[in-house]
């Protein structure tokens, strides 16, 4: 007869950013490929600035709530490392990390200040009430 002892949860798979802002980043995951033999209880979401090696707590998700979390609370510019642990009963299983550091910023910023290098404004008309203008590429 062979006996089997229920272990910690493996890591969870597929763990991927959805949303960055300048102030909080979201993640998605699916369920581990085992849970030790028990249920999951919660999932345990962890940050470390990109500069330091020590993760912090920042938050729980139960084993139902979509498998994704948003970290907030983040600063502008600054990068960070994140990773996801599935709990069971026994205990914290390994954490799936992102295989790169993620940096806090306005998905907007970016793209917005490149088509305005991209772009000129010209006057068209002037009076004492209105103004009219027409944004024209710069490339001719």
């Amino acid at each position: 007869m062979l006996t089997t002892f229920p272990g910690r949860p493996s890591q969870p798979r597929g763990l991927t950013v959805t949303e960055v802002t300048d102030s909080s980043v979201s993640l998605r995951w699916s369920r581990p490929e085992t849970d030790g033999g028990k249920p999951i209880t919660r999932y345990v979401v962890e940050r470390r600035d990109a500069a330091k090696s020590t993760y912090m707590p920042v938050g729980t998700t139960p084993p139902d709530s979509g498998h994704e979390f948003r970290v907030i609370r983040l600063v502008a510019g600054s990068e960070y490392v994140l990773r996801v642990s599935a709990e069971n009963e026994v205990g914290v299983g390994d954490p799936a990390e992102l295989s790169h550091g993620i940096t806090a910023k306005s998905p907007y910023c970016e793209s917005i200040n490149r088509r305005l290098l991209r772009r000129r404004a010209d006057t068209v008309d002037s009076f004492e009430t209105r103004l009219d203008q027409f944004w024209a590429s710069s490339k001719k």
